[in-house]
């Protein structure tokens, strides 16, 4: 009998912080007759290459399953009694198709299925989730909010898709059966001594056993808003790094605490529903704290002259480095890849041409 826990793991409700304790604490969790698979699993679920680029991969707002791929993977591992497999991907499946179709799956390498999803305040949620989406141009990120450089997306009801977990959770429990999902929250007093890694390894009785471990943390706004920008400007590559590693972290791009309180209003009577089926908080009623005072009365996610001038001397400053190149040199090493790397030579003197101008 094979037994899988499968981490849902939702972004920004320390995913990461888990994915590394299961490679850090791989050997206690073999001691205990557990095999986890250290780090993210996404590559377990979805291919890897120039479609998933292109964003081939979604259907409407939510991931697919390539079943036959999935078979070729997980078929590939050499499994125990009980396993560990965590996935932020599996966070962007939406539709019940694609659950089923997962389900579908895994069901014929493990005789029991349990599903582990751990949430967090909706508001919270999506403002660091989209602060995430600065860091880099993720496909996942970058398809599914619109652009902007502000502390929330641009509203859509879409993302209800994501946020109103009481529905979602609802989609996975058709799929699984109810008693297979365990819902953790995360609010310092509702985790296992406050701490999100002690908590899940607590799941399996091992939470005493195990540091704290804080992995991906926010960035500040000036590094937020330029991120931001840079993926809407479509820019990467050297420049887009130059340009990170200059921007300052200071400070925090936030919404007001008005427009915080409002975004999550709308999911409140979801999370009450959700409650009352899975009886997650006995102090709260919608599950959550509802303390705002970490958002300041007024948005603190715009520019202003100051810090606008600071961001424009940064962006400069991480140019410096180009000043350093000499063009002469790239186009005699591109005229020397002519015949051997034509393409590489081409885009080489490209270059040179364009650093020229």
């Amino acid at each position: 009998m094979k037994k899988l826990y499968l981490h849902v793991g939702l972004h920004k409700t320390g995913t990461s912080s888990i994915q590394v304790a299961l490679g850090r604490y791989k050997g206690l969790l073999k001691d205990n007759g557990i095999f986890a698979i250290p780090g993210n699993s996404a590559g377990l679920f979805r291919r890897e290459g120039s479609d998933l680029e292109r964003g081939a991969m979604f259907s409407g707002y939510g991931a697919v399953i390539d079943k036959e791929f999935v078979e070729r993977k997980i078929g590939g591992i050499k499994f125990g009694k009980k396993n560990i497999i965590s996935s932020e991907f599996l966070s962007w499946l939406f539709s019940a198709e694609e659950i089923y179709r997962l389900k579908s799956v895994l069901q014929l390498y493990f005789d029991e299925l349990k599903i582990i999803i751990y949430i967090r305040r909706q508001d919270k949620l999506i403002v660091s989730h989209f602060q995430q989406a600065s860091k880099n141009n993720n496909v996942f990120n970058g398809f599914y909010y619109s652009g902007c450089s502000r502390s929330i997306p641009t509203s859509k009801d879409n993302y209800d898709e994501y946020l109103d977990f009481n529905e979602r959770i609802k989609t996975w429990e058709n799929a699984f059966g109810r008693n297979n999902i365990i819902i953790r929250v995360m609010e310092s007093e509702l985790l296992f001594k406050g701490d999100i890694t002690k908590d899940f390894f607590n799941i399996f009785g091992l939470g005493n056993s195990v540091d704290s471990i804080r992995k991906n943390e926010s960035q500040g706004f000036e590094k937020t808003k330029l991120g931001h920008l840079i993926n809407i400007s479509g820019v990467d590559g050297l420049v887009a790094n130059l340009i990170r590693q200059q921007a300052n972290n200071g400070g925090r791009s936030l919404p007001s605490r008005s427009d915080a309180i409002k975004l999550y209003s709308r999911y409140v009577d979801s999370n009450i529903d959700l409650n009352s089926r899975y009886q997650l908080s006995q102090k709260n009623e919608d599950i959550f704290d509802r303390n705002f005072s970490s958002y300041p009365h007024e948005r603190s996610d715009f520019w202003v002259e100051d810090t606008a001038n600071q961001a424009i001397l940064n962006v400069l400053r991480a140019m410096k480095p180009l000043d350093n190149i000499d063009i002469d040199i790239l186009k005699e090493s591109a005229k020397a890849l002519e015949k051997t790397r034509p393409e590489l030579g081409s885009k080489l003197l490209s270059l040179a041409c364009t650093l020229k101008t």
